[in-house]
């Protein structure tokens, strides 16, 4: 597997631990930035992950799956979904421990951290896949988010990628 020069940069920081913006457009290897930072840790520095990707329900169902298996070095990845209507399976999947990358939507997220706040504290990393969902300071999303990093200082790597780092409408 080759990467581009920008790529090496991003992996590089993020294993400085670094909380990191990850702005690039879409087909340019975001997922792969965060798939070999995620290896490393686990198969070189013997690390767990223990990632939290939170992004849209297209983006946990396909995108992430679909990477981790296009590339043999990543298979050994154990990942689970945490979405649905049934937050008991989302909670147990969490305390299991079983998974390097938990993969959820903002609104189960939500719902979580509503129900139980430290089921949060297995996860170091942070990850949100498309974070122009998450608009500006006053909106709902964005309050939640704070409210979590706030409450979850055990967290101690944040990402944050986006496809579309410019806005849709006027400024």
């Amino acid at each position: 597997m080759r990467y581009f020069e920008f790529q090496k940069r991003c992996v590089r920081r993020l294993l400085k631990g670094l909380n990191t913006m990850i702005w690039l457009k879409p087909g340019n290897g975001k997922t792969l930035i965060i798939l070999t930072w995620l290896h490393i840790l686990k198969k070189h520095r013997r690390i767990k992950p223990r990632a939290l990707i939170v992004g849209t329900e297209l983006i946990i169902s396909d995108t992430w799956p679909e990477e981790i298996w296009k590339f043999k070095k990543f298979r050994h990845f154990r990942y689970c979904w945490l979405h649905g209507a049934d937050m008991a399976d989302a909670k147990q999947a969490i305390r299991s421990g079983n998974y390097d990358i938990a993969l959820t939507t903002p609104d189960t997220l939500w719902r979580l951290i509503d129900s139980d706040p430290k089921l949060f504290q297995h996860f170091r990393r942070l990850v949100i896949d498309e974070s122009t969902k998450f608009k500006g300071q006053k909106s709902k999303r964005w309050k939640k988010l704070k409210k979590l990093l706030k409450g979850c200082p055990w967290i101690k790597q944040r990402v944050c990628m986006t496809g579309t780092p410019a806005p849709n409408g006027w400024l």
